[in-house]
């Protein structure tokens, strides 16, 4: 029998929190602490095999201190080699002070969890 050869699984390497992203989608200066007007991006970078794998990939942002979901955003992609995916949240009032905490998940498993705080 042939060997089976079975395609690399899709993963998130990586999760990067900014105020700003690039052309190239990554975050251009990393923070964890943001001010009460900023937008706030998750930039995820994912690694895959060379055959495209269908995926659903999902940030969910979370205020830890009153436990209540602040937006949760799930997009069906295709990954292949190396990407990087931004997330964004933005607010028209000031953002609440205090701790938060985005988890990206990869077809419905949270992969990576990243706290940050609003000053």
């Amino acid at each position: 029998p042939m060997p089976s050869t079975a395609p690399a699984a899709a993963e998130v390497v990586g999760v990067d929190l900014g105020n700003a992203a690039g052309t190239d989608m990554k975050i251009t200066t990393p923070m964890t602490t943001f001010g009460t007007k900023d937008k706030i991006i998750a930039a995820v970078t994912t690694r895959a095999g060379a055959a495209a794998t269908p995926s659903k990939l999902a940030a969910k942002w979370s205020h830890v201190d009153s436990n209540q979901v602040v937006n949760e955003e799930a997009r069906d992609v295709s990954l292949t080699g190396d990407q990087v995916f931004d997330f964004e949240i933005t607010n028209s009032n000031p953002w609440p002070a205090g701790k938060y905490k985005v988890e990206v998940m990869l077809d419905g498993n949270v992969v990576q969890t990243r706290e940050f705080e609003v000053k």
